[in-house]
């Protein structure tokens, strides 16, 4: 059995990971969230999967706060899917307050950064995948996504130079991966952000209006098939 680490669980497409996986009866899933939903509560007091709720904008101690050391020992590989990201504020450069940065910087970047250096510190002999849902707009920049482009190129970047450390480890394998324009909590963010401050709001308007928006589960089905998990 393998152990599968999931950010974020309670909506979007982690939820469909945490459904895709749980239905497996090869791996075991240790969520990291803030929230479950109802369906998981239930689970989580079967005892199907296990917890670790935590606010990723306040992780500073990985030992003490997710404390996997005794749980990752059980498993010989490990998959972790950092999934959990704000695209918020949706804002102009010169309007956001440093709080807004901050957490949005912690969310987006210093958590996974945080978590994977820990999952580093542990692996021993263990195989270790980590599939990092970035976006297109780590590579674009977008009026009013200034934080959310430049907090996915950044844990990016870290990501492909994780893989170009351990270019000869063939016991990890890293995949910076874009998922498209999903239906999803952040989408709603984005169709309710104000047009002078993300001016191609339209945009996602329409793609909504036209049901053009991807299902997180289609794209979590897809994207296992590509990887062969």
């Amino acid at each position: 059995m393998q152990a599968v680490i999931i950010t974020g669980i309670n909506r979007g497409l982690g939820e469909a990971f945490f459904n895709f996986f749980i239905s497996r009866s090869d791996y075991y899933i240790i969520a990291v969230s803030r929230k479950v939903t109802p369906s998981q509560e239930k689970l989580l007091k079967a005892q199907k999967f296990t917890i670790v709720h935590l606010d990723l904008a306040e992780l500073r101690n990985p030992q003490e706060q997710l404390n996997l050391d005794q749980i990752i020992q059980n498993y010989k590989s490990i998959l972790f899917i950092n999934n959990a990201a704000t695209i918020n504020p949706i804002n102009s450069i010169g309007d956001f307050n440093s709080y807004d940065i901050s957490k949005n910087i912690a969310i987006n970047v210093t958590a996974p950064l945080i978590i994977t250096n820990y999952l580093m510190s542990l692996l021993g002999e263990k195989s270790l995948k980590i599939i990092n849902i970035s976006s297109g707009a780590a590579n674009k920049a977008i009026v009013g996504w200034s934080l959310y482009c430049s907090s996915k190129a950044s844990t990016e970047m870290f990501f492909n130079t994780l893989k170009k450390q351990e270019a000869t480890n063939k016991n990890i394998e890293i995949y910076n991966i874009d998922p498209g324009v999903m239906d999803s909590g952040m989408q709603e963010s984005i169709r309710n952000s104000d047009s002078g401050v993300f001016p191609r709001v339209d945009d996602f308007k329409n793609l909504k209006s036209n049901q053009q928006l991807l299902k997180p589960e289609n794209v979590v089905n897809s994207l296992i098939s590509k990887l062969g998990i």
